[in-house]
C-alpha cells in the first residue's frame, strides 16, 4: 500500500524556535546568576497588538515608566549609572523591535555581557525587576500553565498532524495513504472489498501512530488530541503504543479539512478542561496523602522545612498566596518569620517580599516541579494553608 508522508514548512502560526521554553532554560538562567553577584535587569513586557495601549509602540512608554519607578527606589547613588545603562540597552532594543507575539521576556547583565530574550504568544503582565538574580517567577508560571499538545486529525485516507504549545499551533505534516477503490466491473466481491478496506484503515492508522511516536521522541508532548470520524479515530486508538495511549486527552469530531485556527480553538478548549480536571485531582491527592502522612505535607512552615531538606518533588500553591518572610544570607534557608538569626545555622537573615518566588525557583533548582493552583483546586488548597508539596522521601 502506497503512503505519502510530507513535512510542512512555513505553515506555523509562530516559530517553534522563538517559543521553545523549558525548565532547562530556567535552570540555566539560575546557574548563570549563581556565577557572580552582579545585578540583572529582568523585563516582562506585554506587547499584544490587540490592546490599544500597545499600538504605535505604546509598550515603550509602559516600559520606561517602570524603569523610572525602579530608578527612584535605588538608594545607592553609585548603583544608578549601572541601572540606567541596562535600561538604555533594553530600550534601544525595544525601539527597533517589531512585535510578533504578545509578550517579550528579557534578562540583561552588561557586566557579564549577558543577554537573554524570548517572545511569547501569550500575554503576561508588564513587570520589571532589578535584583541579583533573574526574576523567573512569571516565566515559570507560563510553563506551569501550558502543556504541549499533539493533534492527529484523521480520516480513512489522510492524517494531518499538529503541535500546540503556548497558545500557538504548528502543522507538522500530512500522511496520505492509497485507498482501494471498488470498480463497477464485477472484480472483487463485497466481502473481499470490505476486508481489504478494513485492512487499509488499519495500516493507515498504524502509520499515523508510528509518526506520532517519532514526533513524541522529538517534541516530548504531554497530551494527544485525536479528531476525525469515529471509524478512523477508533482505529487509531487501537494501534497507539501504550506511551501515547496514556496521553490521549480527548477525541473530537473535527473535519480533516478544518482550518488551523479551528483546530487551535478546539485544543485550547480541551486544554482548559484538562487543566481544571487535573489540577483538582492532584490537589485532592496531595491533601489526602498529607492527612495520611504518606509522602506529602501542607502549610507554609512544613513546606519551607521540606525545601531546606531538599525533599520537595512537586510544589503546589494557590495563585493568590503572597506571603512575606526572610532568607538566611549564610545557608539560604527560607523562613516564614523574621527572626534575629537563622533557625538552622545562626546566620544573618534578610527580609524578602517574594518568598513564593524564591521558593518556587529553589524547588526547580533542586530538580523539582512547581504547580500554581488557579481553578477549583485553589479553594480546596486554601483550606490547608494555601501551599503544600509532594515529597521525594
Amino acid at each position: 500500500m502506497a503512503c505519502i508522508i510530507s513535512n510542512l514548512t512555513g505553515c506555523c502560526t509562530f516559530s517553534e524556535e522563538v517559543y521553545m521554553i523549558t525548565y532547562s532554560d530556567i535552570r540555566q538562567l539560575k546557574e548563570i546568576a549563581d556565577r557572580g553577584a552582579n545585578h540583572f535587569l529582568s523585563v516582562y513586557l506585554n506587547v499584544d497588538q490587540s490592546q490599544a495601549s500597545n499600538l504605535n509602540r505604546g509598550f515603550i512608554t509602559a516600559l520606561e515608566d517602570q524603569f523610572k519607578l525602579i530608578g527612584e527606589e535605588i538608594a545607592n547613588a553609585s548603583a544608578k549609572p549601572r541601572f540606567q545603562a541596562e535600561c538604555a540597552r533594553v530600550s534601544s532594543f525595544m525601539r527597533e523591535y517589531t512585535p510578533h507575539g504578545k509578550s517579550v521576556v528579557i534578562f540583561s547583565d552588561m557586566e557579564k555581557d549577558f543577554w537573554w530574550q524570548r517572545e511569547l504568544p501569550v500575554a503576561i503582565q508588564t513587570e520589571v525587576r532589578w535584583a541579583r538574580a533573574p526574576y523567573l517567577r512569571p516565566l515559570m508560571a507560563v510553563l506551569e500553565q501550558h502543556e504541549r499538545f499533539a493533534v492527529a486529525l484523521v480520516d480513512k485516507q489522510r492524517a494531518r498532524l499538529f503541535s500546540v504549545y503556548l497558545g500557538a499551533i504548528e502543522e507538522l505534516g500530512e500522511i496520505i495513504s492509497e485507498v482501494p477503490v471498488k470498480t463497477g466491473g464485477g472484480g472483487w466481491s463485497q466481502t473481499h472489498f470490505q476486508r481489504n478496506h478494513e485492512e487499509h484503515v488499519h495500516w493507515h492508522a498504524k502509520r499515523v501512530a508510528q509518526r506520532l511516536a517519532e514526533l513524541d521522541g522529538k517534541l516530548h508532548f504531554e497530551r494527544l488530541v485525536i479528531a476525525g470520524p469515529p471509524e478512523a479515530t477508533n482505529e487509531l486508538q487501537t494501534v497507539l503504543p501504550k506511551s501515547l495511549e496514556q496521553k490521549v486527552a480527548a477525541v473530537s469530531s473535527l473535519s480533516i479539512n478544518a482550518l488551523s485556527d479551528r483546530v487551535l480553538a478546539k485544543v485550547l478548549e480541551i486544554e482548559e478542561e484538562v487543566k481544571k480536571r487535573e489540577e483538582l485531582r492532584r490537589v485532592q491527592s496531595l491533601i489526602t496523602a498529607s492527612h495520611k502522612g504518606d509522602g506529602a505535607i501542607t502549610g507554609l512552615n512544613a513546606t519551607l522545612s521540606a525545601f531546606k531538606e531538599g525533599r520537595i518533588h512537586q510544589l503546589f500553591y494557590t495563585f493568590d498566596f503572597k506571603p512575606v518572610g526572610s532568607r538566611c544570607t549564610n545557608c539560604g534557608a527560607l523562613l516564614a518569620e523574621f527572626p534575629e538569626r537563622c533557625f538552622y545555622c545562626g546566620g544573618a537573615v534578610e527580609f524578602t517580599s517574594d518568598l513564593i518566588n524564591r521558593l518556587a525557583q529553589g524547588v526547580v533548582d533542586q530538580g523539582g516541579k512547581v504547580c500554581q493552583v488557579r481553578y477549583d483546586g485553589a479553594e480546596l488548597l486554601s483550606r490547608s494553608g494555601h501551599i503544600g508539596a509532594l515529597l521525594r522521601f
